[in-house]
């Protein structure tokens, strides 16, 4: 598929932090030093946008606080063209004095604006309607139904319930329908060859996390920390115990491949952003 991409390049220094572009979940790290890069045009409105960095406390850095702390994130956001040629929109670099702190919630906030005119999702965006905890028990149904088709390897069915997608993304990506569907369907073939990591999956162990004023819903599975990965490793007591990381201290057969974001569009559940 060849296009320009808008991509969000992020460097990360001692802390987990949840990115957000224009509301929608984008990104999640959680890392002593870490990278990212990401293209986001599917996330994009016309004119202003905003991204919005939420800083948490950590566990995987050694001797964190009860409050994000010692944290900073700089990156930039760039056009990039087919050759591989970029332009820059903007660059930034924030620290804890950038950032207005939670104390509710232990969590400290900060923003980034920029202007593009390129891309817009706001025809869709505009129609997600609000999605109400009474829903919650139709919506595990739903990602049941999904694991299902995805185990049971029916393109038909998942293209039916990725289809908003096959609409919002020619128009993202400024491509024809013909080369976006090409294109998606090299990683819907992968995840229908593969499977879901767990097959069975009970609806209690669905975790969903409502964004977006309750207007997008973004399906989990609970992961299981019963598995200690540290019991594995002789350490030394004296050292520090940089191995002893939460992010590996769950059995990784008790997740989904992916998480499913889902929306909610004329009383009828999509599966969005794929």
């Amino acid at each position: 598929m060849i296009t320009n991409y808008v991509v969000l390049r992020l460097n990360v220094r001692s802390s987990h932090v949840k990115v957000f572009v224009n509301g929608f979940p984008f990104n999640e790290l959680e890392t002593v030093s870490g990278a990212s890069t990401l293209p986001m045009n599917s996330y994009l409105i016309k004119g202003e946008n905003e991204l919005q960095f939420v800083f948490l406390t950590s566990d995987v850095i050694p001797n964190s606080s009860d409050k994000p702390s010692g944290f900073g994130v700089a990156g930039s956001i760039y056009l990039l063209d087919p050759d591989g040629n970029k332009k820059n929109i903007v660059e930034f670099q924030l620290d804890e004095e950038d950032a207005e702190f939670d104390e509710e919630n232990k969590q400290a906030i900060a923003h980034v604006s920029f202007v593009q005119n390129d891309y817009d999702v706001s025809p869709w965006r505009d129609q997600f309607q609000e999605i109400h905890e009474d829903e919650y028990d139709d919506l595990k149904q739903f990602v049941l139904k999904i694991n299902d088709i995805v185990n049971r390897g029916d393109l038909d069915e998942l293209l039916k319930i990725i289809s908003l997608n096959l609409q919002v993304g020619p128009v993202t990506h400024k491509v024809s329908d013909e080369e976006f569907r090409k294109e998606l369907m090299n990683p819907i073939n992968e995840i229908l060859e593969k499977g879901n990591i767990k097959k069975k999956i009970l609806p209690e162990e669905i975790i969903l996390e409502s964004y977006m004023d309750n207007r997008f819903v973004v399906a989990k599975i609970k992961p299981n920390f019963s598995k200690d990965f540290n019991k594995e490793y002789e350490l030394d007591l004296e050292e520090d115990k940089v191995i002893d990381v939460v992010e590996v201290k769950y059995d990784e057969k008790n997740r989904l491949s992916i998480p499913v974001s889902i929306v909610k569009i004329a009383g009828k559940y999509f599966v969005f952003l794929l």
